[in-house]
Formats: structure tokens, sequence, C-alpha cells
């Protein structure tokens, strides 16, 4: 097998015609020509026929990535799912390049990705929201695509090691339509010790995720993925396409520290804050009422914006700055709601969970990914009381995405607690709807 390890500087000015096929052990050409056509898969608008993807680690923690995807595309539906290929990405942390991007008609003749055919364009869900101008969107439009041709990418991502040098990610092996064959590489320093990871075979079908370890590498496969369809109120992907969960870190404490220094530094007390909780609890005299009028300003006040935790960083703006502009992701909401309550004299605390309801939690591989939003936690004796400040649709108090789940809370010092969300009560699982006419 290949060993790429190349700086992040010198791969970024790399031209694409110089990088190598990143193929392992895989005749793409023959998979080409023996694919299945629409009459040996009548139900299917595309089939990826080969997915190959390797995490590559440096001793100080920087990763090479590889995405290869082959695709026979089989009716005009998996023409219009598949002919443009995005990724998006922090584009302050990793660099993608376009090894190889090809489109194989169906008679055999080879049209390459043409370079203005590959754009970063900004996310449509941040539109209007400058401060995450480091989330980009990169497009590949691959051309002449149409039942009967195939589809190769060859993606190449480097990216830079986080402060603490850990690494971790969450891989799905799956997708909208079926799968033949897939494969994920994580390889690490033979020095170093061994990530945690683990593969869930999800609940497609029968099929069986395999694991094969040795030192410096571990490889997880699957074969013959059947297609996801996409139904209204669907369980998440995680719960149903094989996936798998890996992380550098050896405990739960780990992450929680870095997380401390990534998010504490920006919480803000004096200043404008300080003024804002002054104007907004002058006539309140319970702990009760100031906390409720902090939330709601927060949650009502300032403006969603949709983006995932870890796609940005980890470390928000500044509490001032989120509260002068006036919108904010899940970061930001909770460093500003945390610095409101705390120049207001009370406990809070950052909660990661997943955003997602009874979603699958892996305790034995400790990760930042394996959340996706901020809570607001209180202390309440021995246990915690959460508040979500994403929340502008529902009464106070009241806690909807992460219910059921494990809060990863985190405290100034870096110490990490797991604690539950409470789940739905009886009584709160109801819907009232009412039309005046």
């Amino acid at each position: 097998m290949k060993r790429i390890l190349v700086s992040l500087v010198v791969l970024a000015l790399a031209a694409t015609a110089g990088l190598a096929d990143q193929w392992l052990d895989t005749d793409v050409t023959e998979l080409t020509e023996n694919a299945p056509t629409k009459e040996d898969r009548p139900d299917d608008s595309a089939v990826f026929l080969k997915m190959q993807e390797m995490a590559e680690v440096a001793e100080d923690g920087s990763v090479v990535t590889t995405r290869n995807k082959l695709i026979k595309i089989l009716t005009l539906r998996g023409r219009e799912r598949h002919s443009n290929q995005s990724f998006l990405y922090n584009t302050e942390e990793s660099v993608l390049t376009l090894v190889r991007g090809v489109t194989v008609r169906g008679s055999g003749r080879v049209v390459e990705v043409e370079e203005d055919a590959v754009n970063d364009v900004t996310p449509a869900f941040l539109e209007g929201a400058s401060m995450y101008a480091n989330v980009m969107e990169k497009v590949f439009s691959f051309p002449i695509v149409g039942p009967g041709s195939t589809i190769e990418l060859q993606l190449r991502g480097e990216h830079k090691p986080a402060s603490d040098g850990s690494y971790s990610g969450i891989e799905h092996m799956g997708a909208l339509d079926p799968m033949l064959d897939a494969s994920f590489t994580i390889r690490y320093p033979e020095s170093a010790d061994a990530p945690q990871s683990v593969g869930y075979t999800g609940s497609l079908g029968t099929t069986t995720i395999h694991k094969l370890s040795e030192p410096g590498e571990i490889v997880y496969s699957v074969s013959d993925v059947p297609a996801l369809v996409e139904e209204e109120h669907m369980p998440p992907t995680s719960e149903l396409l094989p996936t798998v969960v890996y992380s550098s870190y050896s405990d739960w404490q780990g992450p929680a520290s870095f997380f401390a220094g990534e998010f504490f530094p920006h919480v803000e007390t004096d200043g404008e804050i300080a003024a804002r909780v002054a104007e907004l609890t002058q006539d309140l005299t319970s702990d009760e009422d100031r906390v409720r009028a902090l939330f709601l300003d927060v949650t009502t006040g300032v403006r969603n914006v949709y983006l995932n935790l870890g796609l940005g960083g980890y470390a928000p703006n500044d509490a001032s700055q989120v509260l002068e502009n006036k919108y904010a992701d899940t970061r930001d909401k909770a460093v500003l709601l945390i610095s409101m309550l705390r120049a207001a004299g009370i406990d809070a605390y950052p909660a990661l969970v997943s955003g997602l309801p009874d979603a699958r939690f892996t305790e034995s591989v400790p990760t930042l990914k394996q959340f996706s939003r901020i809570l607001v936690a209180l202390p309440d004796g021995e246990s915690y009381r959460y508040l979500d400040p994403f929340l502008d649709d529902v009464s106070y108090g009241f806690v909807r995405w992460g219910r059921g789940n494990t809060a990863l809370v985190v405290e100034d010092d870096g110490t990490g607690v797991l604690a539950g969300v409470p789940a739905f009560r009886a009584a709160e699982n109801h819907a009232r709807r009412v039309m005046d006419v």
C-alpha cells in the first residue's frame, strides 16, 4: 500500500496533475466496464461501484484524507443527484484538492472536469452571515453526465493539526444509492497508540462491517449496502448507515480540556454584556426571572444560523461581537447566553449534545465529533438543568433537541462531565393546533 505524508504547505501549492492516483488495489477500468446496467438494477438511479476513504495521520496530528468514488449513473435522477459533487470545509483548517475528476461515457470516452468547473461557493445557509466566511462549499461539476456514464472522483484533503495534536472523526459508509463496496482506512504513526474506534453495522438490510487491524493501520470494510430511501420523519443517518467512529483521545477529559481552551476565552461579563444584562434585569428580583429574561433575549433577539458544531471550528466569537451582530450559530448563542447569565451572577456551562433525538452515543470513543449542538447547563443539585438558546419557537425551559441523549458538560478548568439529558415526559409529548376563522 502507498504511504503519502507531505506537508500541508507543499501540497497546497502542488498541481493536480502532479498528484499520484489514490486508488489502492483497485482496477477502475475493470469495475467501469463490468458495472451493472439499468436492466440489472431497474429500481436504482445510480450505483456506487466503489468508495475508498482514508485518514492518514502524521506525528504532529496533521491529517491527509483521501476520498475516492466510482459511481455508475443509471437514470436522469441519478445524474441530477451526482453530477455536482460538493463538500463543506473550513478554509482556515483545510485545503481540498481535486486529484482526478472524470466522466466516462458509455462509449468509453473520458471527459475531465475542467478548471472552471471547480468552485468555492458560500453555502446557502450561511448567506448574510459573514462571521462564518471560513466555511465554504467546494463544488465539482462533472461534464456530460447521463444514464450509462460513470463518474470517478479522487479528492485529497490536507488538514492542520489540532492545538493538542488530537484527531478524530465519524465516517458513514453508505449513501442514498446502493454501494457495492466501501472501505475506510485509518493510518497512524506506529510510534503512537492506536486510536479508539468502533464500527456500527447500521440497520439497512443484513450488511456487516468488518474490521482489520495491524500496527499503524486499521481498515473497516463493507459490501452490498442497500440504498437509503428518504422518508418523512426517518431515523437519523447515523442509525441507518454503516458508521465508523474513531478518536486519538483515551478518555473524555481530553476533548473536554481542548474545548474549554477554545470556548471560555470568549466568555465576557463586562462592557456591553454587563450593560445589556443590567437593562434586562433591573426590575427582577429572583434568579429564575433573570434566567428567563436573559434566555428569551438571546433566543428571540439573535437570529439562528444553522451551522453544525465543529465545521467552523470550536472557538466561538467574542460574546460582545455576537451581541452586536445579532446572528449566531450554536457556539455563539451558547457563549452569549453563558456570558449574560454569569454577568447576572448565575453559574452556567456549555453542554455539548447531538442535535438528533435519542442519537447513538459511543462512550468508548471520546470525540467532540459526536456532538452537533451546544446547550447551556445550569447546576441543579447533583445534576443539571438545560436551556437551548436555539429554540425560538417553544416555551421557556423546554428542550426539544438532545432529549434522552448524553451531554458533555465542560467547566472552565477543562473538567468534563458526561450527564444525561432527560427524555420526554408523557405529558410533554403532545401537539395542539388551533385555527380561528
